[in-house]
């Protein structure tokens, strides 16, 4: 095996060490690494590995735009704990649309940390902070959310949107950004090759742009 093309894992406390190994046992082996969607270093740190994905700041900017512009004004962000900066980044995104519209937002107001099975903390948080609408990090996450929400009693109507645009997304009728999936691999591949016939080439980022899906 010359080369591999591998996304960090996510979702477990010590996810920074186990990729951190991973990537030690490739470049032992002396096989080069492409990224998948997010770096392995934490921001603003750049690892020494190509990075190919969609441009995650922007996908979450165009979804809260597309709230805001459709009459949402307490938009809230729904962040799994441990997810990877890909989560972070469009939840960045998310906060920049909404600043720019003119609309306050804090980590405290409108982030919420919780898994999206969290009956308790959800409510709460909808309690407090009353939004009306909750972006989740990714498709799965805000069906998942919506499952919750039509479990909490007294709930007002909020609108739900998530990213990725898989299959329980549009049977869900989630607002997303679709992920132009063959168009990454392709790029991945090539990056790969390039890497592999000139190993010192300086690293690169690619970045492609997500398309909004309106349901």
């Amino acid at each position: 095996m010359t080369g591999v093309i591998l996304q960090p894992i996510e979702f477990v406390k010590n996810a920074p060490k186990i990729n951190e190994e991973t990537l030690r046992y490739f470049d032992d082996a002396g096989i080069a690494v492409i990224l998948l969607d997010y770096d392995s270093a934490a921001f603003p740190e750049r690892s020494k590995y190509d990075i190919v994905g969609i441009d995650n700041f922007a996908a979450g900017y165009t979804i809260a735009q597309h709230l805001l512009k459709t009459g949402s004004k307490r938009i809230a962000f729904l962040h799994r704990p441990y997810a990877a900066p890909t989560i972070t980044n469009r939840m960045r995104g998310v906060a920049a649309a909404v600043i720019e519209a003119g609309i306050e937002w804090s980590l405290a107001d409108n982030v919420l940390k919780a898994e999206p099975q969290n009956s308790s903390a959800i409510s709460r948080f909808i309690k407090r902070t009353s939004p009306d609408a909750f972006i989740a990090g990714n498709d799965i996450a805000a069906v998942k959310l919506s499952e919750t929400l039509r479990r909490i009693s007294n709930r007002p109507k909020i609108r739900l949107a998530g990213f990725d645009d898989v299959n329980a997304a549009e049977k869900a009728g989630i607002l997303t950004v679709r992920q132009p999936l063959d168009d990454i691999a392709l790029v991945a591949l090539n990056t790969l090759i390039a890497r592999i016939r000139q190993p010192g080439m300086p690293i690169k980022t690619t970045q492609l742009a997500a398309a909004l899906v309106i349901r």
